[in-house]
C-alpha cells in the first residue's frame, strides 16, 4: 500500500505525525513524506524506510501574508507534481491551510482516498474558509482532530475522531519528571518555538524581576522572537533568560528543572482558542503543573482535570501564581494526571483502531 504524508512543515517539527507512521509502518506500507522544511529544522531519528521529500525554501513567519503567497504557491508546486505523478492508495495531509492549497486534488483524484487531519484551524471567521473546511472533511475517508473544541466548527460527521499530540510510548522522553533539585525560586520554564510575542512581553511584565520567579526559554529562536529578549534587555529584567536550543528527547532534562510550564497562548480568533498545546500532554505526562491563558480551551482544560492554572495576564496574576504554586496538593494533582494520562489513552486507543480500519479498507 503506498501512502503520501503532505505536511507544511518538517517532519522533525511534527511529532505527532507518528501517530501515523507508527500504524503505517506496522502495516508494512511505502511512506512517502512530501514536506516543507521552512525552519531548516532537521529531522534525526527518521525510520530508513521512510521515502523523505523535502521542499526547502525558507520563510520568515513575521512577514506579511501577501508575500507569503509565493512561497506557497511553490510548495503547491512541487508537492503536486509529485501528487500526480504517483497514483497513492491514501493521502494523509494535515491542517486547513495546507489541504486548501490541494482541494483540486483531494476534491477529484483522491476523494475518499485521504486523511484530513486538523491541529491548525485557521478559520479566521471566513465563511468561505469554513464551506472549504467542510467539504474537505466531507470527501475525507476519515477526519482526525487534535481538540475535542474543534467540533464547534466542523460539520457533525461521525467520521470525526479525537486524537492527541502524545506519543506515551516514548519512555525515554515521557514519564514523571523528578526534580533534580529543590529551590526557593519557582522556576517556570517555556519550550518550543516562540512565536506569540504580545502575549510573552505581557507575561513577562507581571513577573519582571519579581524575586519569586525565574523564566526560562528553550527551543529554536526565530527572528521575531529577538524582540522578548530585546524588550528585556531594554527595561533591565534580570529574571528571564534564553537557554538556547534542546534536541528531541531534550525535554526531560529540562522538565527536571521546571515547576511550572508557561502554556500560555492568546488570540482573538475563536479557532486559536479552541485548540489544544503539546505543552499541555508535556505537563500532564511529566506530572508538572501548567500555566494557561483562562479564555482558551486549554485553559478549561487544566481547570477541570486539576492539571494547572489558568489566568487573564492581568495585575494579580503573579500572586495567583504563587499562591496556588505554594499550595498545590501535590498528591491530588499526581492522582489528577493519571486519571488524565488514562483519559488521553484511552481516546488514543480508539483512534489508532479507526486509523488501521482505514489501512484495512484501502488495502
Amino acid at each position: 500500500m503506498k501512502v503520501a504524508m503532505v505536511l507544511g512543515a518538517s517532519l522533525g517539527m511534527l511529532p505527532w505525525n507518528y501517530f501515523y507512521l507508527d500504524e503505517l509502518m506496522k502495516n508494512g506500507c511505502e511512506v512517502t513524506v512530501i514536506s516543507w522544511n521552512r525552519e531548516g529544522i532537521g529531522n534525526e531519528g527518521i525510520d530508513k524506510r521512510i521515502v523523505l521529500k523535502e521542499y526547502t525554501e525558507r520563510i520568515d513567519n513575521s512577514i506579511h501574508k501577501i508575500r507569503k503567497i509565493g512561497p506557497f504557491r511553490r510548495f503547491r508546486k512541487y508537492a503536486a507534481a509529485i501528487l500526480k505523478e504517483n497514483d497513492f492508495d491514501l493521502v494523509i495531509i494535515s491542517t486547513l491551510q495546507i489541504s486548501m492549497l490541494f482541494y483540486d486534488l483531494l476534491r477529484h483524484k483522491y476523494r475518499r482516498k485521504y486523511i484530513y487531519d486538523v491541529r491548525d484551524p485557521w478559520i479566521e471567521g471566513k465563511k468561505y474558509i469554513q464551506r472549504i473546511s467542510n467539504q474537505i472533511v466531507k470527501n475525507s475517508v476519515i477526519t482526525f482532530i487534535s481538540s475535542e473544541a474543534y467540533k464547534r466548527w466542523l460539520p457533525k460527521d461521525s467520521r470525526i475522531v479525537v486524537t492527541h499530540n502524545v506519543r506515551f510510548q516514548d519512555k525515554s522522553d515521557y514519564e514523571c519528571a523528578e526534580k533534580t533539585a529543590e529551590s526557593d525560586v519557582i522556576r517556570i520554564v517555556f519550550w518550543g518555538i516562540t512565536r506569540e510575542i504580545e502575549t510573552n512581553i505581557r507575561f513577562i511584565k507581571l513577573i519582571a524581576n519579581d524575586e519569586r520567579f525565574k523564566l526560562d526559554y528553550y527551543g529554536v529562536l526565530l527572528e521575531e522572537a529577538k524582540a522578548v529578549f530585546k524588550f528585556c534587555e531594554d527595561n533591565h529584567i534580570n529574571n528571564v533568560e534564553y537557554k538556547g536550543e534542546f534536541p528531541p528527547n531534550g525535554r526531560m532534562k529540562i522538565a527536571k528543572n521546571t515547576d511550572l510550564i508557561h502554556d500560555i497562548y492568546t488570540s482573538r480568533r475563536e479557532d486559536f482558542d479552541t485548540r489544544m498545546f503539546n505543552k499541555y500532554y508535556d505537563g500532564v505526562v511529566f506530572e508538572i503543573p501548567q500555566i494557561t491563558y483562562s479564555s482558551g480551551f486549554v485553559g478549561q482544560c487544566v481547570e477541570k482535570y486539576g492539571v494547572g492554572l489558568s489566568i487573564s495576564l492581568q495585575d494579580g496574576d503573579a500572586d495567583r501564581i504563587y499562591q496556588y504554586y505554594q499550595n498545590l496538593d501535590r498528591e491530588q494533582f499526581h492522582i489528577n494526571c493519571q486519571l488524565e494520562q488514562k483519559r488521553i489513552a484511552q481516546e488514543m486507543q480508539f483512534a489508532k483502531k479507526k486509523l488501521n480500519e482505514v489501512i484495512r479498507d484501502l488495502q
